[in-house]
């Protein structure tokens, strides 16, 4: 099956656990990147057609219409954007215990659009903004709630102090 939406984000990858993720159809996938390069490098002379990442994930995870996958600044936290919600995943709970369902969910974007552009702040581990379709400048922050900062916004992004938007 093919992507309904290709990814704007499809790909994170954290150094400090060693990970890959990789948007796909049906959700997305996590693999030992070590594992990864080396496969892609017996495969480089290969004439073969086939993903490295699904076949060889350590676990895989159910959800349609990703648009965006993003890693915390700690790298314990995945946030993966589908349609017009984001889904909030403990890395270690993925990796280590096989929990494939997120422990946040939220917010939803108005309900006609989807998730434009999310990104965790530089300055703060838990703290993040969403664009959505729409223009809504979402504000958020893992276990608290949601607030829209403004409307009509076309661009953003965090300045490099991570505390200015």
């Amino acid at each position: 099956r093919k992507f309904a939406t290709i990814p704007v984000q499809g790909l994170a990858v954290s150094n400090r656990f060693g990970l890959t993720f990789v948007a796909h159809p049906y959700g997305f996938t996590v693999a030992k990147t070590e594992k990864l390069v080396q496969l892609a490098t017996e495969l480089k002379d290969s004439h073969e057609e086939t993903c490295i990442a699904e076949n060889n994930s350590l676990i895989d995870v159910p959800l349609t219409d990703i648009r965006i996958l993003a890693l915390s600044k700690h790298e314990l936290t995945i946030a993966a954007c589908a349609g017009n919600q984001i889904f909030l995943y403990a890395v270690p709970s993925l990796v280590h215990k096989g929990e494939t369902v997120p422990f946040k969910t939220g917010p939803s974007v108005e309900k006609t659009g989807f998730i434009k552009y999310f990104v965790w702040s530089p300055a703060e581990d838990d703290t993040f903004i969403i664009l959505s379709s729409g223009g809504e400048l979402i504000i958020g922050h893992v276990g608290n709630s949601y607030k829209i900062i403004s409307e009509e916004v076309v661009a953003v992004d965090w300045g490099p102090d991570g505390k200015h938007v």
